[in-house]
């Protein structure tokens, strides 16, 4: 082969690694946008713009990918029909859904079915952004405000800054929005350095310290869903090593939760506000109790369960649970929560979202993706069980926690986990 040739396929090689960079980095821009009216416009649209007319020309219409995308539009349209929902919030949340559901199988296509791949730089890319957290710690344990406030350098205007709080003062988030959600998106980390840990391995991560390190500035990130998260990945360990190791879960679990309830005093006043709520119910809640997450949540599961009970088969129609929300939220009936009005439009909660804008035919096509997730995980060998599981977390952190469609890449996140399976492979680690 001649020098010439070497440097084709350098430069084709070199092109490729940026392509792929591109197409994993869309998964974590929702940070910026560039305007909010009509729509929010992230990012990660201009690569959608860039890339999916090649990709319709290269891979053609996904069928899989425009069957969902049909019976979404029927039923929105039903739902229009009789009321449920206006044009606009559809059209906006449906024509989100063809972008990211075709963007992100294509994606899936372009890395030739290859999950542990795309894995492999989800990973990369949640170590960095964890290591950017702990930039963030330091430069706010020393004052210097534009090293911890990335509004300052990066111009970041969907962002939050939490500097109370947190076990170490602030409460990162690293590039993401908030801390819940980079909680969710990095708690695959969770569950490979736990691994790798207990079990003397090297999956994905390589180096024992560097498990450590991303383990512990997981925890101090001082997310309550992030805790949960931990909580699930020490239990599933227990479980999958037989019950003779139940301790090795179920006890640390224990424990951390003990330590971050008497340590913690945001997670104290999130776990006090839960349990209140829930002995009050609707009639004597006060606005000094109600932590505005713990409540928000709690409101969302009101107004899905009475929109589910009106429009159980369907639901209302994707888009359409800020009208739900507008009928049936609590702080509409009492003036003194009018404060906590949060998540109309999502739910704060993937799983209530699907019940209140799908009903039963959403809940069915999840548990479908779950089941058959989950049901071939005993057939994957070692790796592919640590990205099933992994992949799991993310979805089930979602469910409970985050109620957009779209953030994070997740529909990458479902189509992974539902297309893993087994197949000859050789170690990954970073």
């Amino acid at each position: 082969m001649s020098e010439v040739d070497n440097e084709i396929i350098s430069n084709s090689n070199f092109r490729k690694k940026i392509t792929e960079f591109i197409l994993i980095l869309s998964m974590f821009t929702t940070s910026y946008v560039f305007f909010r009216n009509p729509f929010e416009f992230y990012p990660h649209y201009i690569i959608f713009i860039l890339y999916l007319p090649v990709f319709f020309i290269k891979y053609k219409i996904p069928k899989n990918i425009t069957y969902i995308l049909l019976i979404l539009l029927f039923t929105g349209l039903i739902n229009i029909f009789i009321g449920n929902l206006d044009w606009f919030p559809f059209i906006k949340v449906w024509g989100g859904s063809f972008l990211s559901l075709n963007f992100y199988y294509f994606v899936f296509l372009y890395f030739e079915k290859d999950v542990l791949k795309i894995f492999n730089y989800y990973v990369k890319f949640c170590s960095f952004l964890l290591i950017i957290g702990l930039l963030q710690i330091i430069f706010f344990q020393i004052g210097f405000e534009p090293g911890y406030n990335l509004r300052i350098f990066f111009g970041l205007n969907k962002w939050s800054l939490v500097t109370n709080g947190g076990i170490l003062g602030i409460k990162f988030s690293s590039f993401l929005t908030e801390p819940a959600q980079l909680a969710i998106v990095t708690v695959p980390i969770v569950f490979i350095s736990l691994n790798n840990l207990f079990f003397n391995e090297s999956n994905f991560i390589k180096y024992k310290l560097l498990n450590i390190i991303l383990l512990i500035l997981y925890v101090l990130i001082t997310s309550a869903t992030g805790f949960i998260g931990l909580l699930i990945c020490l239990i599933i360990i227990a479980v999958r090593n037989k019950i003779y190791n139940i301790f090795l879960g179920l006890i640390p679990s224990l424990a951390i939760l003990l330590i971050l309830y008497n340590n913690v005093p945001d997670f104290k006043i999130r776990v006090d506000a839960g349990l209140e709520l829930n002995k009050s119910f609707e009639d004597n809640i006060q606005r000094d109790i109600a932590n505005t997450s713990t409540f928000t949540l709690y409101d969302n599961y009101i107004v899905t369960y009475n929109n589910f009970l009106e429009n159980p088969l369907i639901g209302s129609g994707i888009g359409s649970h800020q009208y739900a929300f507008d009928k049936f939220s609590l702080t509409n009936k009492y003036s003194n929560l009018s404060v906590f009005a949060n998540n109309s439009k999502d739910a704060n909660s993937l799983l209530l979202r699907i019940i209140s804008e799908t009903g039963l035919l959403g809940l069915f096509f999840l548990f479908f993706i779950l089941f058959r997730g989950i049901s071939t995980m005993n057939t994957l060998n070692k790796l592919e069980y640590i990205v099933s599981v992994s992949l799991l977390l993310v979805i089930i952190l979602s469910l409970i926690r985050q109620g957009n469609y779209f953030l994070n890449g997740l529909p990458l996140i479902f189509i992974l986990f539902y297309y893993n399976k087994n197949r000859s492979i050789t170690n990954l680690s970073i």
